[in-house]
């Protein structure tokens, strides 16, 4: 406090305040306190808080507390590891209190006796292949029907299990559908799955019918090659091209 009135006494304004510890309770009681005494903006951060998995889990719970209570201006993550990580860390936490909305948030099941799919290792391609996508998306990847279907329904993009199969639901508005796909395609390890590729197609289809490119759309469907999404796509071709519902 001795600092900041003899920079106020000099008219000196253009400064910011951090009081780091390595202490989290010590750290959130700091910041309050300081918070209710000075109108200068804070620099958040737990200092020294350790390696990759303790000193995440420290500046998650000290920083994201504190800027629940809307105190900080700026935050710097400190750990014992790539400084690379140390700004990731620090996007996740704005992103996990919807502070920052930018690239794709993963909605992911742990592991449990119902996962039809290698979900963990799903995750781990997708963050590496996704990382460079910058428009706030959600991608929910969900082992079994019993969560997944659930959690398909809200996100942006979802995968779930669905006895032995796996299935995909895409909620996207039609001005985002095309980039959507791209995104899908890029970036899931299952694209390689036939049920998958097919219900794509459909999709994609669905959205050429929508805007009358009825040749492109007939196009697609007759490329689908999945038996049973081959006999959805023959009724739609059957039925003068109009799709009314998919179900995932």
């Amino acid at each position: 406090m001795r600092h900041v009135n003899i920079l106020e006494k000099l008219d000196f304004n253009n400064f910011k305040v951090s009081v780091k510890s390595s202490d989290v309770l010590t750290c959130i009681t700091a910041y309050q306190l300081l918070a209710s005494a000075i109108e200068q903006p804070l620099h958040l951060g737990i200092t020294e808080s350790g390696g990759m998995v303790n000193g995440t889990v420290k500046s998650a719970i000290g920083i994201g507390l504190l800027l629940c209570k809307g105190i900080g201006d700026t935050l710097r993550v400190s750990l014992a590891a790539d400084p690379i990580n140390e700004v990731k860390v620090g996007f996740h936490i704005l992103q996990a209190l919807n502070i920052r909305k930018r690239g794709v948030n993963f909605i992911a099941c742990p592991t449990c006796s119902r996962q039809e799919f290698d979900v963990i290792n799903v995750i781990k391609t997708l963050e590496s292949r996704l990382e460079d996508v910058t428009t706030p998306m959600d991608i929910s990847i969900i082992g079994c029907m019993v969560n997944g279907i659930g959690e398909a329904e809200k996100a942006d993009i979802g995968v779930s299990g669905h006895r032995n199969k796996r299935m995909a639901k895409i909620n996207v508005e039609q001005n985002q559908f095309e980039e959507a796909l791209l995104y899908l395609n890029k970036a899931l390890v299952l694209a390689e799955d036939s049920n998958l590729k097919s219900l794509i197609a459909l999709r994609k289809a669905r959205l050429m019918l929508q805007q009358n490119e009825t040749k492109n759309a007939e196009n697609i469907l007759n490329n689908i090659t999945h038996p049973g999404w081959k006999e959805l796509a023959l009724y739609i071709l059957n039925h003068d091209m109009h799709f009314k519902k998919l179900k995932s």
